[in-house]
């Protein structure tokens, strides 16, 4: 009975180790963002969502090649992907939550594929830590 419950604990030690880190980091970065130490890059990937919700060109005002859409430079689907989110929230703070869940799982999915490979249970622990 009592490996059971170490067996439970052990599965469900890494969900809650990510749950931590994305509560922390997104409280870090939304912190950051409104003291304004958020950067230039948020500035255009905001405006380019902001644009492709509205079925209109991206084209950012902060960008390197002013007065140009954003794909000249850098071609990004995943702008056009994420956004209908901005038809519901329409702020800059939701592409901050959804990069830190991006990190976030993109860490799960590492550990995944450490258990995966038969590395043993704590350096894929380690792994998803690092």
């Amino acid at each position: 009975m009592k490996s059971k419950n170490l067996n439970n604990i052990f599965h469900l030690s890494p969900l809650l180790i990510c749950f931590a880190f994305f509560l922390l980091y997104s409280m870090l970065a939304i912190i950051k963002h409104n003291h304004f130490l958020s950067g230039y890059d948020l500035s255009v990937a905001d405006q380019a969502v902001w644009k492709y919700a509205r079925f209109e060109t991206p084209i950012t005002t902060t960008h390197a090649y002013y007065d140009t859409p954003i794909y000249y430079d850098h071609f990004e689907p995943i702008y056009a992907l994420i956004s209908p989110l901005f038809w519901v929230i329409n702020d800059v703070r939701l592409l901050i939550f959804l990069q830190v869940a991006g990190v976030t799982a993109a860490g799960y999915a590492v550990f995944l594929l450490a258990i995966k490979k038969k590395i043993i249970f704590p350096v894929a622990i380690s792994i998803l830590i690092v």
